[in-house]
């Protein structure tokens, strides 16, 4: 026999939880009532609350049957974009919950809030996404408990002593067993002597059953890939951290670094800030203008490793190019410009003695015609003016 459950007080008839290692639990109900329960849900589930909301659902013939998520319904909420800079992880997680409405819990290990990150982006997008953005970025897992609320840090893997009774158990994947007690499996627990990825728990009017999928089975990776796929198709594509994006230059900092607003709306939020130039030649900087078009890409597709590059090719766009700078050469854009005018002005000096000696050797008896030919023709070789050899292009060989 099952302990009576129920949803907001009234009579629970059947259910299936699904709890997956990252995200959010969800929980399809069959709930008998007259009239559709209140919004913000408290699930008795055999003696275990969970506290959610409702994501759809209808009454038909005295039962309500429906769908509901954990949390207060902001995990599905899209966040603007937003940057950070040298902000400690606890902040960004702040932020996503007050944008979100959601709570975070109370378990999160203070070592994963006190991260520092140097920078991050929080790219446009559903609340799941900025913390599963993060959770990766700090090499651990997340999801939403029973309670409602955000938790982030590595599973626990502590043995769940649940007295229960087997029902069927494959070799390495799964285990389906009766709960003599509350369903206490959950995620992250060791179970069998085996780390718990995934559980659906199914409550009928005859029985409670719990099926655990161990983690690292082809089972709990499909699960995982078909909850994405579902994700993505809800939410939209996600943001390929291996590509580049344009963006134009609000501003360059003394440091060198830029502040970028980015085309993509996934990106832009109020800006990307203190982001490095990589122009692919140690020593190197630049000066850019303000409303220059660049590139932005991520180093090792890690959202707070940002780069700016791949100049569009108005020339206005870069103000100054130093090339090793210290104690190295140093080549200034104003400073070939002007080199390349002593170099014009030095070949039309060069011209107009050439076309002296012509002329002296054409009053020449002695040297004759064959010389002064020659010397005609190196003259005209010589460009007429300064400014041909100022727009020409210059090539290293």
């Amino acid at each position: 026999m099952t302990t009576p459950s129920a949803v907001n007080g009234l009579p629970l008839l059947e259910c299936q939880l699904t709890e997956l290692s990252s995200g959010n639990w969800t929980m399809d109900a069959w709930v008998q009532t007259e009239e559709p329960p209140d919004t913000e849900i408290v699930v008795d589930l055999s003696g275990v609350e969970l506290r959610g909301t409702i994501v759809r659902g209808n009454v038909d013939r005295g039962v309500w049957a429906g769908r509901i998520e954990g949390g207060k319904g902001g995990i599905r909420t899209a966040l603007p974009a937003r940057y950070y800079v040298s902000q400690p992880a606890k902040v960004v997680l702040a932020d996503i919950a007050a944008d979100s409405g959601e709570t975070l819990s109370q378990e999160i290990p203070t070592s994963i809030l006190g991260t520092a990150l140097p920078s991050w982006t929080r790219v446009a997008g559903p609340t799941s996404r900025g913390i599963g953005d993060l959770a990766a970025k700090l090499g651990v897992n997340w999801r939403v408990l029973r309670s409602g609320e955000i938790w982030l840090g590595p599973d626990r893997e502590e043995p769940n002593e649940l007295d229960h009774v087997l029902i069927s158990q494959g070799p390495a994947d799964a285990a389906t067993v009766a709960p003599q007690t509350s369903p206490s499996l959950v995620p992250g627990d060791l179970f069998l002597d085996r780390p718990i990825a995934d559980v659906v728990t199914l409550l009928t009017p005859s029985r409670l059953e719990q099926t655990a999928y161990f983690r690292g089975t082809d089972e709990a990776g499909r699960v995982m890939r078909v909850f994405e796929r579902l994700i993505d198709r809800l939410v939209g594509r996600r943001l390929d951290y291996s590509g580049t994006y344009p963006a134009r230059v609000v501003s360059q900092a003394g440091d060198g670094t830029l502040e970028l607003l980015p085309d993509d709306p996934r990106l832009r939020g109020d800006g990307l800030k203190r982001v490095p130039i990589r122009l692919g030649l140690p020593g190197t900087r630049c000066e850019v203008a303000a409303g220059a078009r660049v590139r932005v890409g991520f180093d090792n597709q890690d959202p707070s490793l940002p780069w700016a590059g791949l100049w569009d090719t108005n020339p206005a766009d870069v103000t100054v190019i130093e090339v090793g700078t210290g104690t190295g050469f140093v080549a200034r854009a104003e400073m070939v410009a002007d080199e390349l005018t002593r170099i014009a002005q030095d070949i039309s000096t060069l011209k107009t003695a050439v076309a002296g000696i012509c002329t002296t050797l054409d009053s020449a008896t002695l040297v004759g015609t064959g010389y002064s030919a020659a010397f005609g023709t190196a003259a005209g070789a010589v460009p007429s003016s300064p400014g041909s050899v100022a727009s020409s292009t210059v090539r290293a060989q």
